[in-house]
């Protein structure tokens, strides 16, 4: 049931000799000592008393993203048959409260759709431990995390390299997992990037797209110690199911507030759907003459696929001072406003590739590390971009400046 737009609220269902306000008073206790974050400004739940055990859900409760049904000892076989014959009919997730004991009401409540089970009388702990797992599906729903996805002007400009450690960095200034997810299916190696071992399951993923929740979606990623979960594909040769890539999005963007994308140079004829609904798309270029003319044919392409210049955000990578190619030309080429240096640490980007570790973790010092870690600041909070002097690295670079010479 919704209160208004965009704000979710709980449904709770009993009968008459059902503690409805009781356990009405309970979650909303529990909802109370969970983070915003987590309810997202949920109002407390509603409650529908129901005359009869064998009366139909009203379409509030039918509705409800999260449907609590009181049971009672007397009359739960008639209560779990009409939650077995409106199943179909239900659109969020069904909590049953007060379940008896027995193989046979198990196999009921299994029939009719439980995705959790309580006893009766509910205790306020349980219901905190367990609605965050229910959650997922209700309140970040209303939610949607930052999509940030990085496409290189070519092959070989370091793209995963820089995905991999800005998920990094953005997970430890954030204190919250990042989902990673790697389109370059074939060349991928973000899974080594990070030293995960596991085959991805990526595949597996998009082929069930459309029947998984949160909790399920957590079974597909890999984890990280620093808090990155990638997802990512198998080492099979074989094509995927892209067609399901925007259900997939969709989910990860209510699981996680942060989804980093690796997406492939010539995976973009495949990815309208993708880069439309992208917060920031992060063009990684070199300065080179390949990256003018690359860069500038890839920026007409997204401008045909309706990416705003406003969500684009041009990153030079291995940035050079010697460079021939100037920052001046590529803004100029790329006709971007703004555009952000990676200084050029060889040493660092070896030892990060061939360990698996993290450059915050094997070369904290190094500048490419600080760059990456106040990118990852500027993407997480733009008000907070920093002024840093010459002497301290290569900041930002707006065309204004670019054009007067000037270093903000």
């Amino acid at each position: 049931m919704q209160g208004g737009e965009g704000v979710i609220q709980i449904v709770v269902v009993g009968s008459e000799e059902a503690p409805l306000q009781q356990v009405v008073a309970q979650l909303g206790a529990a909802l109370a000592t969970l983070p915003a974050a987590t309810v997202g400004g949920m109002p407390p739940p509603h409650s529908i008393q129901l005359s009869d055990p064998q009366q139909a859900l009203p379409a509030a409760a039918l509705s409800a993203p999260l449907l609590c049904y009181l049971l009672t000892v007397s009359t739960w076989r008639q209560q779990l048959a009409v939650l077995t014959r409106q199943r179909s009919q239900r659109q969020g997730t069904l909590l049953l409260l007060g379940l008896p004991a027995g193989e046979a009401a198990l196999h009921a409540a299994l029939r009719a759709g439980a995705r959790e089970l309580l006893p009766l009388p509910v205790v306020v702990a349980q219901l905190r431990q367990l609605l965050p797992s229910l959650l997922p599906a209700t309140a970040a729903a209303s939610r949607r995390g930052e999509l940030l996805v990085l496409l290189g002007s070519r092959g070989g400009n370091g793209c995963s390299l820089v995905a991999a450690n800005l998920a990094v960095a953005i997970a430890q200034q954030r204190a919250e997992p990042v989902a990673l997810l790697d389109l370059d299916t074939y060349a991928g190696t973000l899974r080594l990037q990070l030293d995960l071992t596991t085959d991805g399951q990526l595949r597996s993923a998009l082929q069930h797209a459309d029947q998984l929740d949160s909790v399920a979606l957590n079974g597909y990623m890999l984890r990280h110690r620093e808090g990155v979960h990638l997802l990512c594909g198998d080492s099979r040769d074989e094509p995927l199911l892209l067609s399901a890539l925007p259900t997939l999005l969709q989910l990860l963007r209510r699981s996680y507030r942060w989804v980093v994308v690796d997406l492939p140079r010539c995976a973009l004829p495949l990815s309208d759907e993708l880069l439309l609904p992208t917060d920031r798309l992060l063009l990684l270029l070199q300065q080179r003459v390949v990256d003018l003319e690359s860069g500038r044919r890839l920026r007409q392409q997204l401008r045909r696929a309706g990416v705003a210049s406003e969500r684009l955000f041009a990153v030079v990578n291995r940035a050079r001072r010697s460079a021939v190619v100037t920052d001046h030309d590529l803004l100029r080429a790329l006709q971007l406003p703004r555009l952000w240096r990676l200084r050029n640490d060889h040493a660092a980007a070896i030892r990060t590739t061939e360990l698996g570790v993290p450059l915050t973790r094997c070369a904290p010092r190094s500048p490419l590390t600080r760059d990456l870690n106040a990118l990852a600041r500027t993407l997480i909070d733009p008000s907070a971009a920093p002024v840093r002097h010459w002497w301290q690295g290569w900041p930002m670079l707006s065309r204004a400046s670019a054009a007067s010479g000037e270093i903000q």
